[in-house]
């Protein structure tokens, strides 16, 4: 197969567009002239076939009469003074050739051209011997004659003249000609009919691909809603982590600031004793521990913060530790899980390190856990998200996230991973959660997942990865964050 772009572009070029009026007028109008010059040809040739056989049954039998003639008949009309009995003779030989009832007419001369003998066909069918050949005047628009010589050895004793109609022959063939109309007719309007359904077809199709572009148009952009929405929870969840950190630190440097008022007005009253500035030499300690102590923290968060919101806008290969970079995750999303009153739990293996897309966990993390709090739980209910990190073999890994929540309908557990499909309709719900979660593990991460869910047991998601993702498992080469459909 040629992949040359530019082969290709002239083969797309030289398509016919079906789906323009024009173009399908000129085929039409082509097909049209095909099929009348085929139809033209086809009378023309039947024609033709029809008058060669004509020519060739009345050839045949002015052989037949001139060779029976030339053997018997001659010889008994030179020698015999009555010739009563070769006119009788004449008259069955040439009955019996009239028998074909094309044939109209047969005569036979002498050589200077006088009539010896002569059967005419009259137009009520009977057949007569004429005085002369004048009655044939009614066949003659139809008629075709046939001349033969007869001989003797070497001389020429006579000819045989034979007329023959084709009246009743071109009215069958007239009949077979229009039979033979009607069916390319037929055939050139189901042609026609074909072309207005291709043509209809190729309108449908054109719309089809118009509604699909602009269907990945809008999907392409609530993707990006979406991820939009996960950085929205991430800068939530990331400044209520860092309101009590910082919360600390600044009531521990105010109370630094109180403290040194105290003294320095116990200093200027001479007031100043040992153990009030041990005292408050100890607080100062304390409160700037205290102080670092959470500013250190602030600082974590901010980078992870940092590093997680530059994953899922550039996600690059680099290798991290599952379990630490699961926590940093699940702390920026600490405010929605407060919101619910939910509990998370990290179990298993956290010495693993993998190197794959952080950004595609980030976001297939947020998407799961947002998904379950918005339809696992009810309020009030005791939520908890637990995630576990097992080893399968040595060069995968296993991510189980499981929820205690309400569990989904074998209906919905069958088409939860479609695009659009969601039970909140009208309340929120995109039903791209979980479409982009299958597609960030099947393509970005080159994982599997198995979904396990019921009504009431809560729900399941085994997720296995590699160990070290190859650049060529990468989709194209390049991450991809927004995937069509499924």
């Amino acid at each position: 197969m040629n992949n040359d772009p530019l082969v290709t572009s002239l083969i797309e070029r030289a398509k016919p567009d079906l789906g323009d009026r024009k173009t399908l007028a000129i085929v039409a109008l082509l097909a049209g002239l095909l099929t009348g010059g085929l139809l033209g040809l086809e009378i023309w040739g039947n024609e033709r076939i029809l008058h060669r056989n004509l020519d060739e049954r009345a050839t045949a039998a002015a052989q037949r009469i001139a060779r029976i003639v030339s053997t018997t008949v001659w010889s008994i009309y030179q020698r015999s003074d009555e010739r009563t009995y070769s006119d009788q003779l004449s008259v069955k030989i040439l009955d019996a050739e009239l028998f074909d009832t094309t044939i109209i007419s047969a005569a036979v001369f002498g050589n200077f051209g006088h009539l010896m003998m002569a059967r005419v066909r009259a137009p009520d069918g009977k057949v007569n011997t004429p005085k002369n050949m004048a009655g044939l005047a009614a066949y003659e628009d139809h008629l075709h004659s046939v001349r033969l010589p007869i001989r003797e050895g070497q001389i020429t004793i006579g000819q045989v003249e034979l007329y023959y109609t084709s009246v009743q022959h071109e009215r069958e063939l007239v009949f077979s000609d229009i039979r033979t109309s009607l069916i390319y007719l037929l055939f050139y309007g189901i042609f026609i009919s074909c072309l207005i359904l291709l043509r209809r077809a190729t309108l449908l199709h054109r719309q089809t691909e118009l509604a699909y572009r602009a269907l990945s148009d809008t999907q392409e952009q609530l993707i990006q809603s979406e991820k939009l929405a996960s950085l929205g929870n991430l800068v939530a969840g990331i400044a209520h982590e860092l309101n009590t950190p910082l919360g600390i630190a600044i009531t521990a440097t105010t109370m630094i600031g109180d403290q040194s008022v105290s003294v320095r007005k116990l200093i200027d009253r001479n007031e100043l004793t040992k153990s009030a500035l041990i005292d408050f030499c100890d607080d100062v300690t304390e409160s700037t521990t205290m102080s670092h102590r959470n500013l250190m923290r602030a600082a974590s968060l901010v980078a992870n913060f940092k590093q997680i919101s530059v994953d899922q806008q550039v996600d690059e290969k680099r290798v991290i530790n599952l379990a630490d970079y699961i926590e940093e995750v699940m702390s920026t999303l600490s405010i929605a899980l407060n919101a619910q009153s939910c509990q998370f739990e990290l179990t298993g293996d956290r010495t693993v390190s993998i190197e794959t897309l952080p950004g595609s966990i980030a976001q297939l993390l947020t998407n799961l856990v947002t998904n379950a709090l918005n339809h696992a739980f009810e309020p009030g209910d005791p939520a908890l998200i637990t995630m576990h990190i097992g080893s399968m073999n040595s060069d995968r890994v296993q991510l189980t996230v499981k929820d205690n929540g309400k569990g989904m309908a074998p209906a919905v557990l069958a088409r939860v991973f479609e695009p659009f499909f969601t039970t909140r309709r009208g309340r929120g719900g995109t039903g791209l959660g979980m479409h982009i979660v299958y597609n960030l593990v099947k393509q970005n991460l080159q994982g599997h997942l198995v979904l396990e869910s019921g009504q009431g047991v809560g729900t399941r998601l085994s997720i296995d990865l590699p160990l070290r993702l190859s650049p060529e498992d990468l989709p194209g080469g390049t991450f991809k964050s927004a995937p069509a459909l499924l």
